[in-house]
């Protein structure tokens, strides 16, 4: 009798607690991009939610070198595949940007880019798997994963 007692409260317990656990991913991908121009790092995030008021990137926190950070805290996510987060910043080259962004359901993804002048390319950037990644010249650059 016991057993079964046991048996009903873990099969309880799975069922209740499993969908959460699914449901909590980091977004699939993120892209950085500092603009010299407009002194903001843009954040391109794909995180795939089926509804962006329930679901939804809650919190972004941008780190230049070991500065204090910036929080950023957001309700809902407009688009079902993407969010757009433009976080004013003042940046020279030599700097690092470190981004990590919070999903509402649990999931976490980080992200750096290393400042290194406006004329410059960064090809020394990586993502979270070792791939270089893609920079541009003039006033902006772009990294991901740290």
């Amino acid at each position: 009798m016991r057993k079964i007692f046991l048996m009903m409260i873990w099969t309880t317990v799975v069922l209740v607690g499993l969908p959460g656990l699914v449901a909590a991913h980091p977004p699939q991908s993120m892209d950085l991009e500092y603009d010299f121009v407009e002194k903001v790092v843009h954040i391109d995030l794909s995180h795939v939610v089926r509804n962006g008021n329930d679901h939804f990137i809650k919190t972004a926190i941008v780190t230049k070198n070991d500065e204090e950070p910036i929080k950023s805290f957001y309700r809902k996510q407009s688009s079902p595949k993407t969010f757009t987060i433009n976080v004013p910043l003042e940046a020279e080259g030599g700097d690092s940007i470190h981004v990590k962004v919070i999903c509402s359901d649990g999931g976490t993804k980080k992200a750096s880019v290393d400042v290194i002048g406006e004329e410059e390319t960064n090809e020394d950037a990586k993502d979270e798997e070792g791939s270089a990644i893609e920079t541009q010249e003039k006033a902006t650059k772009k990294g991901s994963g740290y």
